[in-house]
């Protein structure tokens, strides 16, 4: 498809169909959940024209079959998803629209450099033709800054570190169907964009793939670490969001380093994006009815809110253990596909004697983030439906809150845990439940379970550290605008010293430019008036020689012209002399008319031969004039 000059192309083929198909059932299940939720709330045409927008964005991203294509969707998806984030139009609400902002534009720039590099060195854009364009530029620097400058914009909406920090400020201030999107299906679009990178650019890079590991490896712990210390409903599931997508990083880094080989890695990661997508789709959706009955999202507030409501606990449990990676799920599936991923690298690497140090400490980080998952979803499950409240009275007043969403909204939001359960069921096999499988997840759980021994029940303190806060904002404020403002001035002061120099250098060149151009200038219009002279002389003579010669032309042939009509006379028409004697009337009435034939014949042979001379003469007369022209032009 042509547009403005661009041409934009589609494919449904792979991942670009299943993802597509993905966003269309959870713009489904958060439009109709946000019947209910908005009820209440301003500028619901806004809210929906934004929502529509960017799933129109969203599936272009999906469905783009060339980089140029995805970039301009993914673009357009940042700016539309922004006003989610800010509907509120609160304080917080306009805090964290101004980081998702700033860090999708930045992110976007980055990124658009990064694709003008590959350009150049592939020659296209077309995603399916990258491993065979890129193929003899392996290795070069070229190719990895173009790779990091797209992971940078790719990496910004994945929420992978350092870049995550929108994530946990976002969430809670979006409504919670936004929530739910940007969670579950917007960072998707990050990792789309990261296993383009990975797996069609930069496919069986030892370099690239330890590189991607490692910034999986503490994503996937960071995320874990802050979601335990968050004492906020939406940010905790924010946090987990990060977490999850550092797992999923963990998979691409291990089939870009296996260059596909390994189906365990390959599997795991498709499989654990979607189920991610459908954990956040339900959690978000749970914690947006808590919201929409109470208005506050404080873990202390909501405390107790769900113990006499069974069917709450039941959607909230199958995200929890969902995500915890628990036996019988879907998400314990996707995990141990990961696991074994690495695990089966280790194994390989110890058989060729090679060291695996490296990947044996972002085994246990796995398995420590996976612990460390259990242990946040089930203080969460916990603190709603399990524990009361420290306040009696609210307590009461949460037991008897019968009715907190309609069938609508029950419906909808019971159709991502529906779909968590059938996916995993259908991977109900012998050898995904074998001890060895069982074993990395018990250890997590294991771990997960000693981390809830060790806090008992208590908040653990919020980390006071916020990265862009105490990091990136003093970094560009306070740093990159001073420097760069005193080298714009030191580039002023050179570029004026410059001007300086160079204007009366400028000036003498000019000078002397102009002066050589008037000599030759001169010189030259003088040898053009010479040669004009001698073409005017050249003429003049050719246009008298000219002349004689039609005067001697026209002179000979009104001769002939002559001569020719005296022969006609004298030989053709001869006069008819009357005879003297004995002439009779009848002969005088014949003579008679013969005289006056004869001079009608007379007087048509003169009229014709003036006719012809004044033909001829007219025609010498054009000729002369047609050859003045051609002499004289």
């Amino acid at each position: 498809m042509d547009l403005c000059g661009f041409t934009m192309s589609f494919t449904s083929r792979g991942i670009h169909g299943l993802y597509a198909c993905m966003a269309c059932f959870m713009w489904l299940v958060s439009l109709a959940f946000s019947r209910e939720y908005m009820a209440h709330y301003k500028h619901k045409a806004q809210y929906y024209a934004f929502m529509l927008a960017t799933f129109g964005a969203t599936v272009g991203v999906f469905l783009s079959a060339d980089l140029l294509t995805t970039f301009v969707f993914f673009e357009i998806m940042s700016f539309t998803s922004y006003v989610l984030v800010i509907h509120d139009e609160s304080k917080g609400a306009m805090r964290a629209g101004e980081t998702y902002l700033a860090v999708a534009v930045i992110g976007g720039m980055v990124m658009l450099m990064g694709l003008f590099l590959l350009q150049s060195i592939a020659g296209t854009l077309a995603i399916a033709e990258l491993p065979e364009a890129l193929a003899p530029h392996a290795g070069s620097g070229r190719l990895y800054a173009a790779a990091i400058c797209m992971l940078f914009g790719f990496g910004a909406k994945a929420g992978l570190f350092p870049l995550h920090i929108w994530l946990p400020k976002a969430h809670p201030v979006a409504p919670a169907p936004a929530s739910a999107l940007l969670s579950g299906i917007l960072t998707k679009a990050g990792i789309y964009g990261m296993i383009i990178i990975s797996c069609y650019m930069l496919s069986g890079d030892a370099a690239w793939a330890a590189a991607i590991l490692a910034l999986g490896g503490v994503t996937m712990f960071l995320g874990a670490f802050l979601a335990v210390l968050s004492n906020n409903l939406k940010k905790t599931l924010a946090c987990s969001s990060v977490s999850q997508i550092g797992f999923i990083t963990v998979g691409i880094g291990m089939a870009c380093l296996t260059a596909g080989a390994s189906e365990m890695a390959s599997k795991g990661t498709v499989l654990h994006m979607v189920n991610h997508s459908l954990i956040k789709l339900l959690l978000f959706s749970v914690a947006g009815v808590v919201y929409m009955n109470l208005h506050k999202l404080a873990l202390k507030d909501v405390r107790g809110w769900g113990r006499n409501k069974p069917g709450l606990a039941v959607l909230f449990a199958v995200g929890w253990l969902t995500n915890s990676g628990v036996p019988g799920t879907s998400g314990y599936i996707s995990k141990t596909l990961l696991h074994e991923a690495i695990v089966e690298h280790i194994e390989e690497l110890e058989h060729l004697g090679e060291h695996a140090l490296g990947l044996q400490i972002l085994e246990w980080v796995f398995l420590l983030s996976g612990g460390l998952t259990f242990a946040y979803m089930t203080r969460l499950f916990a603190c709603l439906f399990v524990r009361k409240n420290d306040a009696e009275s609210l307590q009461m007043g949460y037991n008897n809150k019968i009715r907190y969403m309609n069938a609508l909204s029950s419906a909808v939001i019971a159709l991502p845990a529906l779909a968590l359960l059938c996916i995993g069921a259908s991977f109900w096999e012998h050898h995904y439940y074998t001890w060895t499988n069982l074993k990395g997840s018990f250890i997590s759980l294991g771990i997960g379970a000693a981390v809830m021994l060790l806090l008992r029940g208590r908040q653990p303190k919020e980390l006071a550290f916020d990265l862009e806060d105490r990091v990136y904002r003093p970094l560009l404020l306070n740093v990159c605008v001073p420097v760069l403002g005193a080298l714009a001035k030191v580039l002023s002061r050179v570029g004026e010293g410059a001007v300086t120099i160079v204007m009366p250098l400028m000036a003498g060149i000019a000078g002397i430019i102009v002066r050589t151009g008037d000599a030759a200038a001169k010189l030259a219009m003088s040898f053009m008036a010479g040669i004009a002279g001698i073409i005017v002389r050249a003429g003049d003579t050719a246009a008298k020689l000219a002349m004689s010669f039609m005067g001697w032309l026209a002179g000979g042939i009104g001769r002939f012209t002559d001569a020719f009509m005296r022969w006609l006379q004298k030989g053709l028409l001869r006069q008819i002399q009357p005879h003297e004697e004995r002439f009779s009337p009848i002969d005088w009435i014949r003579g008679h008319s013969l005289a006056l034939r004869w001079q009608e014949i007379r007087l048509d042979v003169l009229d014709f031969a003036n006719s012809l001379s004044f033909g001829l003469l007219m025609a010498i007369m054009g000729l002369c004039v047609f050859l003045f022209y051609l002499i004289t032009h």
